[in-house]
Order: structure tokens, then C-alpha cells, then sequence
């Protein structure tokens, strides 16, 4: 009987370990299925004023300031910042900081990308729409001259992002219908990004246009300079 109980719960615990393994390998063999109202449609930081747009260009570019799991505002690239007028705002920048392409990040990739936003083609007017001005201090400073009192524009900087003026000034394509210049990442027809190679493809249930299909490659620098 001693013998006949073991082994009946032997097999009790080998069929329960069949179901677990059965059950975990079923788990990881799952298909996830994600349906967004769109999609990016650049990866050109100053260019749509869209929520998923801001959320894929935001885990490439970063902007001078960040929020925290209890969205309260931290420093990113901008260590610390403080009012020194009612119309005036200075941001010290973070150093030693690097882009892709190994220039360093200055104030004057911050004076870039507002100028770059507030141009024609950028829907990212809104967020810089109450600056008069970004004045250079030194290297790691700058003064965000408003037009008026506006206390909460380290608030309002939350989506802007920085781009490199080296990078974009060698990666730039002009826009057919308006000659303004835009990233070249923005066509998702070439390698941009030195990254491991990956696919993206669109949806084949919606008419896909005609960039909807691109390989993200590693060779960035080949590319641009030719």
C-alpha cells in the first residue's frame, strides 16, 4: 500500500509539473496585440505635437527638464533653473553630456531647437510660443527672455526635447511642398540610427504609406556623408 501511495503521488507531482511547464510555455508563447489611435509618423523632434509622437521621439531626445513617477518636475538636461526677472528664466546645463555622434551638448543646441520650433513646418510653436528669446550665458547657461511673465514655463518644456545642431545640419532633407528642412529620420526610408538592426513594419490592415516599411540600421555616419 506504502508503495502504492508513493507512486500514486509521484505521478500527481510529475503531471503537475507537466501542466506548470505546459501552462508557462503556452505564457510565453502568447502573441501581444497593441492598437494605438495612430502612428509616429517622425522621428523628428520638432516636428508634430502629437501624444504618441512625443512618447517615441522621448525615448531618443531629451529636453531640459523630466518628471518623476509622481510627475514633479527634475532636472534632465538642465541641472537646475530659477526666475531672475519676471521675464526671465536661467537654465544651467548639464555637463559633459555627449550626443550620438559624440559632440557635446551646449547652450547652443538649446538655441537650435528653439529656433528650429518656432519655424515654419514645426508644430512645437505652442511650446516655445512665449519666448522672445534664448540667450547665451556661457557654454553651460541661458536666459529664456518671455514676452511677458509666464511662471510656468519649466512646466510648459516638458515635451520640448534638445536636438544636436551638428547632427541635424548633417541630417537634414529639404520638404518638397515647402523647402523647409526636416530630419531625414523623418522619411523612415534609410539607417538612422546607430542601434541594432530592427524592422518596422505598418499594419497591414490600414493602407500603408509609402515609407511604411524601413530598416533601422547601424551605419549613421556612411549614410550622412555621402
Amino acid at each position: 500500500m506504502k508503495f502504492m501511495k508513493k507512486t500514486a503521488i509521484a505521478s500527481v507531482i510529475v503531471a503537475c509539473t507537466a501542466i506548470n511547464l505546459a501552462v508557462i510555455q503556452n505564457a510565453n508563447a502568447a502573441t501581444l496585440r497593441v492598437a494605438n489611435q495612430g502612428d509616429a509618423l517622425s522621428l523628428d523632434p520638432h516636428s508634430l505635437n502629437e501624444s504618441l509622437q512625443l512618447s517615441v521621439v522621448g525615448n531618443v531626445y531629451e529636453g531640459l527638464v523630466y518628471r518623476d513617477r509622481n510627475y514633479k518636475l527634475e532636472p534632465a538636461l538642465a541641472t537646475d533653473w530659477k526666475q531672475t526677472s519676471p521675464t526671465v528664466w536661467r537654465f544651467n546645463l548639464r555637463k559633459n553630456v555627449k550626443f550620438h555622434d559624440g559632440t557635446p551638448f551646449t547652450a547652443d543646441d538649446v538655441i537650435f531647437s528653439y529656433e528650429r520650433s518656432k519655424g515654419d513646418g514645426s508644430d512645437m510653436k505652442s511650446y516655445v510660443g512665449q519666448i522672445k528669446e534664448i540667450v547665451k550665458i556661457n557654454d553651460h547657461a541661458v536666459d529664456f527672455v518671455l514676452t511677458a511673465p509666464f511662471p510656468i514655463l519649466p512646466e510648459r518644456l516638458y515635451s520640448w526635447m534638445i536636438a544636436s545642431k551638428n547632427g541635424v545640419n548633417r541630417m537634414v532633407l529639404p520638404n518638397p511642398w515647402t523647402g523647409a528642412k526636416a530630419l531625414r529620420t523623418s522619411h523612415l526610408s534609410k539607417p538612422m540610427v546607430q542601434a541594432p538592426t530592427a524592422h518596422v513594419s505598418a499594419n497591414p490592415m490600414f493602407a500603408p504609406p509609402s515609407h511604411a516599411t524601413a530598416t533601422i540600421g547601424a551605419n549613421l555616419k556612411a549614410m550622412w556623408k555621402k
